[in-house]
C-alpha cells in the first residue's frame, strides 16, 4: 500500500496530518478487523494508517482517489476526522485494474458536515471492495452521492453508526455496465433521535446484477 498526498494539502493550515506508524506503538493496528467484513481485511495488509484531522475552514474539496495498478492487490486505510461545526467537501474516485481493497473511517464531530461524492471505473477484471465507516456525532449530517460503473465485481459499504440528532441522505445511480454492483448499508443507532433517507437508480444490461441490502440494528427510523 501506498499513499500520496499533495503538498497543498498536507501544508493546508487546517489539515493535521499523521501516520499511525508516528504515533502510539502501544495500539493494535490489527484490532478493527471483523472476519464479517471483507474489506477490513485491510487492516491485516496496513500497519500504517493514515489521519487526516479537518480542524479549520476549507473552500475547496479534498480529492481522494483509490487506484489498483494491473496484478496487484491494494490495500488502504485512511481516516477523516471532521472537527465540531465544520462542513467539508470530499470526492472520491475509484479506478480498478486489479484487486482494489479499501477502508475509510469518516469521523464527524458534533454539528459537523460532510458532503462526499464517489466515482467508480472499474476495468475489465478490475474488482473494488469499498468499506466506509461513517461516525455521525450529535447533530452531524453526512450526504453521499454515488456514480458507478462496475465493470466487474464491486462490493460497496457503508457503516453509521447514527448519534441523537444526525442526518444522512444518500442518493445514487449505478451503471452496471453488463457486470455485478452491490451495496450494502449497515445502520447502527446509538439514538432513537435520527433520520436516515436512501434513494439509489440502477442501470440494468445484458448479465448485469444489481443488489442492495440494508441492515439496520435495534430501532428502525
Amino acid at each position: 500500500n501506498e499513499i500520496h498526498v499533495s503538498k497543498e494539502l498536507y501544508d493546508h493550515p487546517s489539515v493535521v496530518m499523521h501516520n499511525s506508524l508516528e504515533g502510539d506503538q502501544s495500539s493494535n493496528p490489527r484490532s478493527l478487523y471483523n472476519s464479517e467484513i471483507f474489506s477490513t481485511k485491510a487492516y491485516l495488509v496496513c500497519q500504517n494508517h493514515t489521519t487526516f484531522q479537518i480542524v479549520g475552514e476549507i473552500d475547496e474539496p479534498i480529492y481522494v482517489k483509490y487506484k489498483s495498478d494491473y496484478e496487484t492487490f491494494y490495500n488502504s486505510v485512511i481516516v477523516f476526522n471532521i472537527s465540531n461545526n465544520r462542513e467539508v467537501e470530499i470526492v472520491e474516485e475509484i479506478e480498478s485494474f486489479s484487486a482494489l481493497n479499501t477502508v475509510t473511517n469518516y469521523v464527524l464531530y458534533p454539528a459537523s458536515k460532510l458532503n462526499l461524492t464517489t466515482f467508480y471505473q472499474n476495468h475489465v477484471s478490475g474488482l473494488s471492495f469499498c468499506y466506509r465507516n461513517i461516525i455521525a456525532q450529535d447533530g452531524a449530517t453526512f450526504n453521499h452521492v454515488l456514480f458507478g460503473k462496475g465493470s466487474s465485481n464491486v462490493i460497496d459499504e457503508n457503516k453509521i453508526h447514527a448519534f441523537a440528532g444526525s442526518k444522512t441522505e444518500m442518493l445514487g445511480i449505478v451503471n452496471a455496465a453488463g457486470r455485478n454492483f452491490h451495496s450494502i448499508l449497515y445502520v447502527e443507532p446509538a439514538s432513537p433521535d435520527y433520520k436516515i433517507s436512501v434513494n439509489y437508480r440502477d442501470i440494468l444490461s445484458g448479465k448485469s446484477s444489481v443488489s442492495f441490502l440494508p441492515v439496520i440494528i435495534g430501532q428502525n427510523p
